[in-house]
């Protein structure tokens, strides 16, 4: 997890501001700059991104750096329902190339091998 540099986070106004969204106060930049700096680099642009091709218009009363987490905790929540998925297939697959065709290694115990009929000459041979 990359903490969230200055770089990405002016990236991140600037996608905000060509999709509409005014940043008019260096006080403003400076208290959203406060909320979100402890987010991961990766994860605040992805969210800038999906909220920029979402959000078709900005009210002043917007709460970006509450829309950003938001729209993070989402983003994660499908990566980790993604990776649960694949560890899951993974682990049936596994599962699927492990386990043996149980005929194949069975053995019956020769009492039981000669009650059955059909058996009875295949258990003589293997004794």
């Amino acid at each position: 997890m990359a903490q969230l540099t200055e770089k990405t986070f002016d990236l991140g106004l600037a996608i905000l501001s060509t999709s509409g969204l005014k940043i008019e106060e260096q006080l403003q930049v400076q208290a959203w700059w406060n909320l979100v700096n402890d987010m991961d680099d990766e994860l605040f642009q992805k969210a800038i991104v999906t909220l920029c091709k979402e959000k078709k218009q900005w009210w002043p009363t917007d709460n970006l750096p509450a829309m950003i987490r938001e729209r993070i905790k989402g983003i994660t929540a499908e990566q980790n329902k993604l990776k649960r998925k694949l560890e899951d297939d993974q682990k049936q697959l596994e599962w699927k190339r492990d386990a043996a065709d149980p005929s194949k290694n069975l053995k019956m115990p020769a009492f039981y091998a000669n009650q059955i009929p059909q058996l009875r000459g295949e258990n003589a041979k293997s004794k």
